[in-house]
């Protein structure tokens, strides 16, 4: 049989559910023990396309809701108890059993039976969110500029596999980020949210830039504390502030978490224009970068994307 002269897809790994591209490490267990959830009304849904601050949005909410007004965690509060202590947990990736990846050494439960206010983060696309979601739980929804969210994924795709083979913009043999990216569903992922908003949501939904939170975190954090009804002193504030930093994040992240943390800010995709990255693979074009912005373009009456275009340029 004649080999095919495409290149190989960057992952061929993706799922289909109800229509949509999932992830490999999608479990239908999970995703039914998240889709069922009774939501409690101080529940938490962090719901973010992959890339843009989701482990920064994690720490806060985990921060904000663990933390006592002198800025310290409570005298009886046990961390090994509270398997968001960790990090980020996809409830969609979770298994009933453990020794299943990402995770292995936790299961549904622990993040179902986790310590109110619980945090459930998500990358799912809003048309498979729980039903009356927004109704029940507060739900946060955290979008970045599209250009230093590809930058993101790009290096962490290198860092999962020592490499991307495909580089930035593919090889005969292999398929790059860019076009995979591009054909991804970051603008579809906002296109659908904002029909969420507007048509399910209620209102019950706090929309953050990443770009401004990490310009003015103190003023977010209280504007997060606000929507939750979390109580938030100033000793408190000023500890959230310190240890949702990027450098006492990184330097307290387990290994295997490392992967998700690069460098952090804002407008990093214009050190890769044109140009030769460290592994001496070329990175796109201007005007393959202005394809984001034309894309964007096409969003531009959704209120949700109206503030991106400021971060574009």
């Amino acid at each position: 049989m004649e080999e095919s002269s495409q290149p190989k897809p960057l992952m061929t790994d993706l799922r289909c559910v109800k229509g949509i591209a999932v992830s490999s490490r999608f479990s239908e267990d999970g995703y039914n023990a998240f889709y069922n959830l009774d939501f409690k009304p101080d529940d938490i849904v962090a719901l973010t396309f992959a890339k843009c601050g989701t482990t920064f949005l994690q720490k806060i909410l985990y921060l904000l809701t663990r933390l006592d007004e002198t800025g310290d965690f409570p005298p009886t509060y046990d961390s090994a108890k509270d398997t968001v202590a960790l990090g980020q947990f996809y409830l969609d990736w979770m298994h009933r059993d453990k020794g299943h990846g990402p995770y292995p050494d936790n299961t549904i439960d622990d993040i179902v039976n986790q310590p109110s206010p619980r945090i459930f983060s998500t990358h799912l696309r809003p048309e498979m969110a729980p039903p009356h979601v927004a109704d029940k739980a507060r739900v946060v929804y955290m979008l970045r500029n599209p250009k230093d969210t590809f930058v993101s994924f790009h290096h962490m795709v290198a860092k999962m596999r020592g490499g991307v083979q495909g580089g930035w913009l593919g090889t005969p043999e292999h398929q790059g980020t860019y076009s995979y990216y591009m054909e991804g569903s970051y603008f579809e992922h906002l296109k659908a949210m904002q029909t969420f908003i507007d048509e399910q949501a209620n209102g019950r939904v706090l929309v953050l830039y990443y770009e401004d939170v990490v310009t003015n975190v103190r003023d977010h954090v209280r504007k997060l504390a606000a929507y939750l009804n979390v109580p938030l002193s100033d000793a408190k504030l000023d500890a959230i502030v310190t240890k949702s930093s990027f450098p006492n994040m990184q330097a307290a992240a387990p290994e295997h978490r490392q992967m998700l943390f690069r460098k952090g800010g804002n407008g990093d995709w214009k050190n890769y224009i044109d140009t030769v990255d460290k592994d001496g693979m070329p990175t796109p074009s201007a005007e393959q970068w202005q394809r984001f912005d034309d894309e964007l373009a096409k969003l531009k009456d959704l209120p949700l994307a109206q503030p991106l275009f400021q971060w574009m340029n």
